[in-house]
């Protein structure tokens, strides 16, 4: 998630502001007086507030900080019991992350967003870090009602994440319970490093559904009726979970919104992007010398992501999806690619909806401005990392995804990184098995002049019923967005969590039926043929 993206989404959520008290445990504040409800989760007790009718508790003691010492680079660790009651009313620490420039270091060249790319030795502002691993949960009932539930895994492109991007108060006036989980990011989550356990991300969000299927029952959820839910990078994640032999009989259900299915590295590959980073950051390819980094210089790496991004080779070698951070497969985690682990079974016990939106990438060039500066030599480069013929782009224009060479690309970047990994998870699942919907979410924004389109999480603040945070939510849907289409699609996710169906006919290999969303729905027989047929992606 770059940094536009953060704040905006930053300022979507409401948090309920109550004073900490005195801490009786290092990293912990306690309350005393300040009303809301209390609850005992297996360790400890916390105190939350009541916001809107529905029971809120932000930052719940869940693993210990991870990047102490003795936990850096470690599996997580469940945090230790505690007496007295926790103030679970404030938002915790972020996972560690990048938060922008703050000093420039030499001159460098500018990147696709028209912006300076930051120097080897600028000074980056380090967000995070702290006492991250902990979960936010809105309950509409607090008692014995064995409602279900709803985790939720923020995206961030792995580099980021911020588990208080979205609110759960509407799914909880629906009936559902809510968590949102944190996760370690970059480098301490994703990278492959000699003498780490591998995939620490990936563990970490197994690590918190299994601390919600333990205490979930004590805020009134059902822990046998978990759905776990992700946008973007957190659906590409959710299908590690899926795919994981970690992740068996963790949660019953899965909902994944335009994941990139196809983003795991092979060991070796992995192995080059680790080091990539440490010759970049011109230290040993060592734990310890990782370790002794300065976090500002070690969250430095955009300019490396940026010239990575425009290298023919590295391109070819990473089949598109040329960023540094992805899940690996490490034979324990994953034993497979994803969609491979899925193809032969792996998860079919598990209901899913899977989908995306119809112009995903426009999320990217539309806001900079990129879309208008693009050329035939950029579509020419995205099909030369996939091995594709350069006709393919006419082919492209003639079915009607695009007349400008900006428009071409972006259609082109929407399917290599989101569409085509989607619809190559679907397949999967026919193979392998499980009851699978699938969508396509097609209502296009009008906002920036009506380019935005139907863009990468233009989706969420319907799926979410936000859209009255018109400051919030204009930026990605526009001035007029329809609210009947939220409260359908709103009802839509319930139902799934709720009944484990969605209201549409499942996929299979035959029909491909795909539910278009829109302000009137539409049942579609594979529409992604064309994109699946022309982008032979690997």
């Amino acid at each position: 998630m770059n940094d536009s993206r953060r704040n905006f989404i930053k300022g979507m959520t409401a948090a309920v502001a109550v004073p900490l008290l005195t801490s009786q445990i290092p990293g912990m504040a306690f309350a005393a007086s300040t009303p809301g409800p209390v609850v005992e989760t297996i360790r400890g007790k916390v105190q939350g507030t009541i916001a809107n009718g529905v029971h809120v508790f932000r930052g719940v003691p869940c693993g210990k900080p991870p990047y102490e010492a003795a936990t850096r680079f470690q599996l997580p660790q469940f945090v230790d019991p505690w007496q007295g009651v926790v103030s679970c009313t404030k938002q915790a620490s972020l996972p560690l992350q990048g938060g922008g420039v703050i000093e420039e270091g030499e001159e460098g060249q500018m990147g696709p967003d028209g912006k300076p790319l930051p120097g080897k030795n600028s000074r980056i502002n380090v967000e995070g870090g702290g006492d991250c691993l902990r979960v936010n949960i809105w309950s509409p009932d607090l008692g014995k009602a064995k409602l279900p539930v709803l985790v939720y895994i923020p995206g961030g492109g792995s580099m980021s994440c911020d588990n208080s991007e979205i609110d759960g108060t509407s799914f909880a006036r629906s009936g559902v319970v809510m968590v949102s989980v944190p996760y370690r990011v970059n480098v301490d989550g994703f990278m492959r490093i000699p003498g780490v356990p591998a995939n620490l991300a990936i563990r970490d969000m197994l690590f918190a559904v299994r601390w919600v299927k333990e205490n979930i029952a004590a805020f009134g959820g059902d822990p046998n009726r978990i759905t776990v839910m992700g946008q973007s990078a957190g659906a590409t994640h959710i299908g590690s979970m899926l795919a994981s032999p970690l992740g068996e009989g963790l949660f019953e259900q899965a909902i994944l919104m335009s994941g990139s299915h196809l983003a795991q590295w092979t060991p070796e590959q992995a192995d080059t992007s680790s080091r990539l980073l440490c010759k970049y950051w011109g230290i040993p390819y060592t734990k310890e010398a990782i370790m002794a980094l300065p976090y500002d210089k070690m969250l430095n790496f955009r300019r490396l992501l940026v010239q990575m991004s425009v290298d023919p080779k590295w391109a070819k070698y990473t089949n598109g999806n040329t960023t540094l951070f992805k899940p690996y497969v490490d034979g324990e985690v994953l034993k497979k690619r994803v969609v491979d682990s899925v193809a032969d079974g792996m998860g079919r016990k598990v209901s899913v909806m899977i989908g995306c939106t119809l112009d995903e990438w426009r999320y990217v060039t539309v806001p900079t401005g990129e879309i208008d500066r693009l050329t035939a030599k950029d579509v020419n480069f995205i099909l030369d990392s996939i091995g594709a013929p350069h006709s393919l782009a006419e082919a492209y224009r003639k079915n009607g995804r695009g007349k400008t060479d900006g428009d071409i690309y972006t259609a082109i970047q929407s399917d290599i990184i989101f569409r085509i990994p989607t619809n190559r998870l679907l397949e999967a699942r026919g193979k392998g098995g499980g009851k699978t919907w699938a969508y396509s979410f097609n209502w296009k924004s009008d906002a920036y002049n009506g380019k935005m389109d139907a863009a990468h999480w233009c989706d969420i603040p319907f799926v979410f019923d936000m859209l009255a945070d018109k400051k919030a939510c204009a930026g990605y849907v526009g001035d007029n967005p329809p609210q009947a289409l939220a409260d359908k699609m709103h009802k839509t996710w319930v139902r799934f969590i709720t009944t484990g169906n969605p209201g549409w006919d499942q996929y299979d290999l035959k029909e491909r039926t795909t539910m278009g969303l829109n302000l009137q729905y539409q049942e579609t027989k594979d529409p992604w043929r064309k994109e699946r047929e022309l982008l032979l992606l690997k």
